[in-house]
C-alpha cells in the first residue's frame, strides 16, 4: 500500500503485465452455467422479455446516441429495438 502513496496508479498499474485472456474469465473458471429457461418458455419468448427490460432499452437508446441517431426519429426506434434484442440475446447466451 505505501507504493500507491508514494506514486499515482496509472504508473503502479503500467508496471504490471497486461492480462489478455482468450475467453471469459467465467468460462476459464467454469463458473458460467448453461442458461436452463423455466419449462413452456421459448427461447423467443426470454428475449422479448429482456429486450423490453428498462435496463436493456436504456442501454440501447444510449448506444444509438452515441452512434448519431437523433432520439424520436424513426431510425432511432429501430436501432433501440434491434440493439436491445441484441443484447438481451448475448445476455442469456442466444448468441
Amino acid at each position: 500500500m505505501s507504493l500507491l502513496k508514494e506514486k499515482p496508479i496509472r504508473s503502479f498499474l503500467s508496471k504490471r503485465p497486461t492480462l489478455v485472456l482468450s475467453k471469459p474469465l467465467v468460462v476459464l473458471l467454469g463458473i458460467d452455467p448453461p442458461l436452463e429457461l423455466p419449462p413452456g418458455v421459448t427461447p423467443e419468448q426470454a428475449v422479448e422479455v429482456v429486450a423490453g427490460s428498462a435496463w436493456a432499452r436504456g442501454w440501447a437508446s444510449g448506444i444509438a446516441k452515441l452512434a448519431g441517431y437523433t432520439p424520436g426519429t424513426p431510425e432511432f426506434t429501430k436501432q433501440v429495438e434491434r440493439l436491445s434484442k441484441f443484447v438481451a440475446r448475448r445476455m442469456l447466451g442466444l448468441e
